[in-house]
């Protein structure tokens, strides 16, 4: 399974059969339902580690987004980069990705409120 949608689809389905997973599998139904950021999936992972219910390093990561927040970011970020390879004349600096990101971060807009900004003031990049 390589695409988010079928892990969903088969955490859904495996969740009512597991135990000793069942809170690894929650983390992942949250996440992908953008309940929770990646910073706290990775914790959610890190305790079941520590717990000896999984194997695995613990790992410390800072995402503090959820899934569909990350994903906005990263096409602005793939669309800011293509312009600064000279696909698109116009360019902007990297501290306009960083002011979004803070916004997403303290929560003064939504990612949908940001990229919606982002394409009605770019609008030969496609959604």
């Amino acid at each position: 399974m390589s695409r988010a949608d079928s892990v969903y689809k088969m955490a859904k389905m495996m969740r009512p059969y597991l135990f000793k997973k069942r809170e690894d599998i929650d983390a992942i139904i949250d996440y992908l339902d953008d309940k929770i950021t990646g910073t706290r999936f990775a914790e959610l992972f890190n305790e079941s580690v520590s717990k000896g219910n999984r194997t695995g390093k613990i790992r410390f990561l800072d995402i503090p987004y959820t899934r569909s927040d990350g994903q906005i970011l990263r096409k602005i970020e793939s669309a800011e980069h293509a312009r600064q390879m000279g696909m698109k004349c116009e360019k902007y600096a990297d501290d306009v990705i960083q002011q979004v990101r803070r916004e997403l971060v303290s929560g003064v807009a939504t990612a949908e409120q940001i990229e919606e900004v982002y394409y009605r003031l770019h609008p030969s990049y496609k959604k």
